[in-house]
């Protein structure tokens, strides 16, 4: 009877145990695509932070609305072609309160309004409305300023783009108004030309101007190696309507000084508005 030793094989009361593997967790698969994804992500993450980050030190640019998508198609000639609207309508409603009426109440009208906007931008090569800039306008009222501009003439351009700003952030197209930082200059400084009434000696100058100058358009050639030089003979039927439109234009001017109307009130008068045969021979005009 042989004697067992623990620990040898003929020692048939302990078994080796088996070792335990270890269970790793399950690994995700990860595709190239995932990394993309979460790397744009993070970085689109990181870009929003910064913005914010800038807009709260009011470090905010018109252009910095481009990273968020927001106007980066809104081209300008759409968006003034809806300011244009806007305005036509607080017109007609004789509203002057608000960004558009402030502006019509300092310039001769819509048409100046757009028109300059128009001007604008054709010179400062705004197409979209991220191209707003204020150093770029900025550029251009000061060249204008040294060709001789008046301060008057200035914020009459200035005005209309700051007001169509404030219009722009009002209505979602913009975040921030550029054109707020461009001062406004003072006109009483700058005075070019001092204005006074006409003299009597004056006004009949301008009323002789007027009636001869549809007749001198009509002898006067105009184009070709002639230019500059009169007819020597003129249909007698033009000449006759060229007289006849002189007189008009000199009635018209004359009522205007005489009568103090407006450009836009003389051309609404009809028939039934002029009281000649009463005994103070009058015009009523609609108050507008």
């Amino acid at each position: 009877m042989g004697v067992r030793v623990p620990g040898t094989l003929t020692d048939k009361s302990k078994k080796p145990k088996k070792q335990k593997q270890a269970v790793c967790p399950p690994i995700a698969r990860l595709t190239p695509e995932s990394f993309v994804r979460k790397t744009a992500d993070q970085e689109t993450l990181d870009r929003l932070l910064k913005e914010v980050k800038r807009a709260d030190k009011k470090l905010w640019t018109a252009r910095n609305s481009l990273h968020f998508g927001f106007i980066d198609q809104d081209q300008l000639n759409e968006v003034a072609a809806e300011y244009e609207v806007a305005l036509a309508s607080l017109r007609k409603a004789g509203d002057k309160a608000g960004s558009g009426g402030r502006c019509l109440g300092q310039m001769s009208g819509l048409t100046d309004t757009i028109s300059r906007i128009k001007k604008i931008c054709l010179a400062c090569r705004f197409v979209k409305m991220t191209d707003l800039n204020s150093d770029v306008l900025s550029r251009w009222l000061q060249d204008k300023t040294d060709d001789g501009m008046e301060a008057r003439t200035r914020n009459s351009y200035r005005e209309p783009m700051n007001t169509f700003g404030n219009w722009a952030v009002s209505k979602g197209f913009l975040h921030y108004n550029p054109f707020k930082t461009i001062p406004k200059l003072r006109e009483e400084i700058d005075v070019r030309h001092e204005r006074r009434a006409f003299t009597g000696e004056e006004i009949e100058k301008l009323l002789k101007a007027a009636e001869k100058r549809p007749l001198h358009d009509v002898t006067i050639i105009s184009r070709g190696p002639r230019k500059g030089t009169f007819r020597t003979e003129i249909n007698e039927r033009t000449r006759k309507e060229a007289i006849r439109l002189g007189l008009e234009r000199r009635l018209i001017y004359a009522t205007l000084l005489y009568t103090g109307l407006r450009k836009n009130e003389l051309a609404s008068i009809t028939f039934g508005q002029v009281f000649l045969n009463d005994k103070i021979p009058h015009i009523y005009t609609v108050a507008g």
